[in-house]
C-alpha cells in the first residue's frame, strides 16, 4: 500500500531530526577543538594538515572506485534476502581486496608522484599512514549507507556521534597530550577508522554472506565508478574559487569570503540533512506513479520553502550574527553572506533532480554535469573577479549552482517524471529576495531587529496567504520534533 503524503513526511521529519543531532556534533567538537589545536599546532603545523587533507581526498576518491555507493540500492532492488546479502559479501570482499592492492601501491610506489605534486610533504610517515587510513574507512561508510537505506536514523545517528566523539578524544590524547603534532593528528584519524571498523563490523555481518560473484562487483562498478571522476571534479569547483580570488583579490577580502561561508554552510547542513533523510523513501517509493505524482511534489514544495525559509533568517540577521560570532574587523564578512546563502538554497534544490539520475542508476551523467559546471564556473569567476573581486566571487558561486540546478533537471526530466512546484517555490524566491533586499544592509539594533523580525514574520506570512503552505502541514512537519522534546502528539498525528 502506497504511504499517505502525511506518513512520508512523519517519516521525513523523525530521520530529519536524528540526523540534524549527529550533524550538529560534528561543527560543535571543532570548534570547541579550535582553542586546543592553536596552542599545540603552529600555522606551519596547519599547512601540513592541509595538504595532507588534500591526499586523503583524493584517495578517499580512488579508493574502493565509488563502488560503495552501489549499498543502497542492494535494499531497494533486491527482495530476496538471501540475493541481497551474497551481493553484499562479494562487495565488502571486493573492496577490501581492491583497497588492499591500492594502499600497497601507494605505500610502495607513490612517493615520485607525491614528490611532484606536494613536494613539500614529507613521504614517510604521512602517505603509508593516510592510505591505511582510505583502507579502512570504507567498512564504515558501507554500514552507514545500509542503515541510511533502511531508515534507522537514530541508530546511524547514534554511532555518528560516538565516532565523532572518539575522533575528538583520540585527537585530544595525540595532539595535546602526547604533543604528536601533525603525525599525532594523522594517527588519530587512522586509529578513529580502524575502531569504526571493528565497531561496524558485527552489524556488517549480519546483514552479508560471504561470497565472491563477479557479476555482483561489475554492477556496483558500473554505477559506483563515474563517481570517482565526479569527485574529482568536484573537488576542483570548491577549490576553484580560493585559487581565482588569490589572484585578483586581497587576502583581507578572501579572509571575509571565508568568514561568510561558514555562516552559509549551516544552511548547507540543513540541505544536508534533508538528503540524508529523504534519499532512503525517495529509493524506496519513486516506482509508485501516485508518489511521483502527488507526494513527491508535495514534499519537494514543503522543503523548498523551509530552505528559502532558512535563507531569509541568516541573510536578514547575518550582521548580527557576524558581530557576535567574530572580530569587529570581520564585520565585512555580512556582505557575501546572503549571496552564499542563496546558493546553497540552490544546492538543495539541485538535490531533487539529482537523486532521481541515481535512481535510474544512470551515474554516467554525473561527472559530465559536474564538468560542464566545472568550465562554466572557471569562466565565470574570471570575468566576475576581475571586476570585482571577492564579492564577484560569490556571485560567480550563486551563478554556477543555478547552472549545475538547471543541468540536472534537463537531464533528470528525461529519466523520470516528477512534477515540481514551481510556481510556489519561484513565489517564496521572489518574496525572500525582496525581505532580503529591504533588510539585510541594516545595521544591528534594537529598532532595525525589530524591522527584520517583522520582514521575516511578513515572508512567512506571505507564503502561507500565497498557497504555499498550509496549517496542517506545518502541524505535520512539526509533530516528530514534539514527539522528540516528549511534547504529545499534534490532532494531526491523532
Amino acid at each position: 500500500m502506497q504511504p499517505s503524503p502525511r506518513e512520508i513526511l512523519t517519516r521525513l521529519g523523525r530521520q530529519s531530526v536524528a540526523y540534524s543531532l549527529a550533524s550538529a556534533v560534528g561543527p560543535g567538537a571543532g570548534l570547541l577543538l579550535l582553542p586546543l589545536y592553536t596552542r599545540y599546532l603552529s600555522p606551519a603545523d596547519y599547512g601540513l594538515i592541509a595538504l595532507l587533507e588534500i591526499v586523503s581526498f583524493l584517495l578517499a576518491a580512488v579508493f574502493s572506485l565509488g563502488m560503495t555507493a552501489m549499498v543502497p540500492f542492494y535494499y531497494v532492488d533486491e527482495p530476496d534476502v538471501a540475493i541481497r546479502r551474497r551481493c553484499l559479501g562479494t562487495l565488502v570482499g571486493g573492496v577490501t581486496v581492491l583497497n588492499l592492492a591500492l594502499a600497497s601501491f601507494v605505500a610502495v610506489a607513490a612517493r615520485p608522484l607525491v614528490d611532484v605534486l606536494l613536494p613539500t610533504v614529507p613521504f614517510h610517515p604521512f602517505i603509508p599512514i593516510l592510505a591505511l587510513t582510505a583502507l579502512l574507512d570504507p567498512y564504515w561508510i558501507i554500514a552507514g549507507a545500509a542503515l541510511q537505506i533502511q531508515e534507522r536514523a537514530l541508530l546511524y545517528s547514534v554511532l555518528s556521534i560516538g565516532r565523532i566523539l572518539l575522533s575528538t578524544a583520540l585527537r585530544i590524547t595525540w595532539v595535546v597530550v602526547l604533543a604528536a603534532g601533525v603525525l599525532g593528528f594523522v594517527t588519530a584519524n587512522l586509529l578513529t577508522a580502524a575502531l569504526s571498523a571493528l565497531a561496524v563490523a558485527p552489524l556488517l555481518r549480519r546483514e552479508l554472506t560471504i561470497a565472491f560473484e563477479p557479476r555482483h562487483l561489475w554492477r556496483a562498478l558500473e554505477v559506483g565508478g563515474p563517481t570517482v571522476p565526479n569527485n574529482l571534479l568536484s573537488y576542483g569547483f570548491r577549490t576553484l574559487d580560493r585559487i581565482v580570488m588569490d589572484r585578483f583579490s586581497t587576502r583581507e577580502q578572501i579572509g571575509l569570503y571565508y568568514m561568510a561561508l561558514r555562516i552559509a554552510e549551516v544552511l548547507r547542513l540543513v540541505t544536508d540533512v534533508f538528503i540524508n533523510s529523504w534519499r532512503p523513501i525517495f529509493f524506496k517509493e519513486a516506482g509508485d506513479d501516485r508518489f511521483a505524482a502527488a507526494v513527491a511534489p508535495r514534499v519537494i514544495r514543503l522543503v523548498s520553502l523551509g530552505f528559502i525559509a532558512v535563507f531569509v533568517a541568516l541573510s536578514l540577521f547575518a550582521r548580527e550574527a557576524v558581530a557576535v560570532l567574530m572580530a569587529p574587523q570581520y564585520t565585512g564578512a555580512a556582505v557575501f553572506v546572503p549571496v552564499l546563502l542563496g546558493a546553497m538554497v540552490l544546492k538543495g534544490l539541485y538535490s531533487f533532480p539529482y537523486l532521481t539520475i541515481w535512481y535510474r542508476k544512470r551515474t554516467i551523467y554525473v561527472p559530465v554535469l559536474t564538468g560542464a559546471t566545472l568550465v562554466f564556473s572557471v569562466a565565470a569567476n574570471l570575468t566576475l573577479a576581475s571586476r570585482w573581486g571577492a564579492y564577484g566571487i560569490a556571485i560567480a558561486f550563486l551563478l554556477s549552482y543555478a547552472v549545475l540546478l538547471l543541468l540536472v533537471l534537463a537531464v533528470a526530466r528525461r529519466l523520470y517524471v516528477l512534477h515540481y512546484p514551481w510556481r510556489e517555490i519561484l513565489t517564496a524566491g521572489g518574496l525572500a529576495a525582496a525581505a532580503v533586499g529591504l533588510g539585510s544592509g541594516l545595521e544591528p539594533g534594537l529598532a532595525t531587529g525589530a524591522v527584520k523580525a517583522l520582514l521575516l514574520g511578513g515572508f512567512a506570512a506571505s507564503v502561507v496567504l500565497a498557497g504555499g503552505v498550509s496549517r496542517r502541514e506545518l502541524e505535520a512537519l512539526a509533530e516528530p520534533v514534539r514527539v522528540a522534546l516528549g511534547l504529545g502528539e499534534t490532532a494531526v498525528a491523532r
